[in-house]
This record gives C-alpha cells, structure tokens and sequence, in this order.
C-alpha cells in the first residue's frame, strides 16, 4: 500500500486518517477515496457483505487499506475475505455488547480473533 496522503504528527508517530464508515453505496465510496489512507466499511450500513466486498474493490482500485468499522463479530468473516484489509476497530464496549446479544466469535485467544 501507498503512503499515507494526509498524515497527523502526534510525538513523533506519522498516523493515517481512516474515513467512510457512514457509506451507504459504492458512489460515496469512490468519492471518498482521495481523502483518507484506510477506507472505513461498516458491513451494517453498506448493503451487506455483498456491499462490503464491492466498497472493499473500490478502495482497492484506489489503492486503499479497509477497515471493518466497529463491531468485529460482524466484520470478521467478511474483512478475512478481503487481501487489502489493515484491520478490525475494537471498540470494548461494542465487544462487551456484541457479546451478550450474539455468539459465534471467542475474543483474545492467542492476541487474536477466533471463531469457535
């Protein structure tokens, strides 16, 4: 992947701007990407993982890493499937959350997500 296009010092670290996570189809997706590093896709407001997979082409053709946009339970699957993915957000509460209301995903085995 490029270097970062818009990059905020803090204490000598260089961090990208991750953006999208409000797009609902792949227009607002293509229009967005000159102005982040890493594509934020929330697999609940784009149209599925059908819709995911497309907004995940698109930051693709761009050049652009994806992120899955809070809630990992739902973006797991889908983010796995995809080769320009930089990462899951973590947020604990939507784990805590998540994990009351589904089941399916063990969390921190070995530092990393796991499926049961």
């Amino acid at each position: 992947m490029r270097a970062p296009r818009a990059c905020i010092e803090v204490a000598a670290v260089c961090a990208g701007v991750a953006a999208g996570e409000y797009g609902y189809d792949l227009v607002y997706f293509e229009q967005m990407a000159p102005f982040a590093d890493c594509r934020q896709i929330d697999v609940t407001r784009c149209g599925g993982i059908a819709g995911f997979l497309r907004a995940a082409g698109v930051a693709a053709a761009h050049g652009l890493e994806v992120s899955g946009h809070c809630e990992p339970r739902q973006h797991l699957a889908v983010a796995a499937a995809i080769p320009n993915l930089r990462y899951l957000e973590w947020f604990h509460d939507h784990v805590r959350i998540e994990a009351m209301l589904s089941d399916g995903v063990r969390f921190r085995v070995a530092g990393a997500l796991s499926t049961l």
